[in-house]
């Protein structure tokens, strides 16, 4: 099946509002702009965060998630429930308090923007309505990209790719082959540093990751990870097992000191992450 012959994100949108006209009342919808936050602040691993954010909301709320193909989120959900959301925009609100966007109202440009707008679907359902035509529309004309996750790892898989597509039977054949590996020569290190006036950068810490470019290219030649975008997911929540463990028996001294690893929620919310947190050192903790 072609790219162009499967539905986008902003397609089913506007066929859930087109049906969800005859019950509109009490609805309510916000438009997280994502898209309009610096770079730095919209990688893969913060638009999973926002995702989970409001997934773990949504059997309270009776609501409805659309990630858009500009990383852009629109939640619908039951308007008596605001509050609800309100706590999950002042979460997200504080995990990028230092961008613009939110600090100061403005968007990469320096134009006045939004982080957010909430929409009263009962009273505003023609405006909200002509804003899903709007994105569709709008995603039409954008040209293709390859995903964020592949731009991190030096991984850029071409559009016409003919490798197998990832597939739950395969991913657990990976999930077997990775309890058995060795992943520590696929573990890459890159140093965050500080940058003071003129002088020379800092390093204040050390970003440990595993490769997914390397990883693909020894385990997996023939099959394309990033083809399904929720078994990827699946398989970064293997692959955050798979690190904690790693720096848990690790006794390498390129892994000690001040280290930042990106974790999916669902990891930091599981009994693998309370068992590494338990075990790390006091003098090896930070924040």
């Amino acid at each position: 099946m072609s790219d162009s012959s499967i539905p986008s994100p902003e397609a089913f949108l506007v066929d859930y509002v087109r049906r969800l006209e005859r019950r509109k009342e009490g609805v309510g919808a916000i438009h997280v702009h994502f898209s309009k936050l610096l770079p730095f602040n919209r990688r893969d691993h913060h638009i999973r965060t926002a995702i989970t954010a409001f997934e773990e909301i949504v059997p309270e709320v009776t609501g409805r998630i659309f990630t858009l193909s500009n990383q852009d989120l629109i939640f619908i959900f039951d308007a008596a429930e605001m509050d609800e959301v309100n706590a999950v925009i002042f979460r997200l609100k504080f995990l990028f308090n230092d961008d613009p966007l939110i600090s100061d109202g403005k968007d990469e440009s320096g134009a006045p923007a939004t982080f957010t707008d909430y929409y009263d679907v009962g009273q505003q359902y023609k405006e909200f309505l002509h804003l899903t035509q709007m994105l569709v529309r709008a995603n039409a004309n954008r040209p293709k990209v390859v995903s964020k996750a592949a731009e991190r790892h030096n991984d850029h898989p071409e559009l016409s790719d003919d490798r197998a597509p990832l597939t739950p039977k395969i991913l657990g054949r990976i999930d077997e082959s990775l309890r058995r590996a060795d992943l520590s020569n696929l573990m890459r290190r890159q140093a965050i540093c500080a940058v003071v006036g003129d002088a020379h950068p800092t390093p204040v810490f050390h970003e440990l990751f595993i490769s997914i470019k390397d990883l693909q290219e020894t385990l997996l030649p023939d099959v394309n990870v990033l083809s399904n975008r929720w078994l990827f997911q699946h398989l970064t929540e293997i692959l955050d097992r798979r690190m904690l463990s790693l720096l848990t028996r690790s006794n390498d001294a390129s892994v000690t000191g001040s280290v930042s690893i990106n974790l999916n929620v669902s990891t930091l919310l599981s009994p693998d992450f309370l068992t590494f947190d338990s075990n790390v050192k006091a003098g090896q903790r930070g924040t």
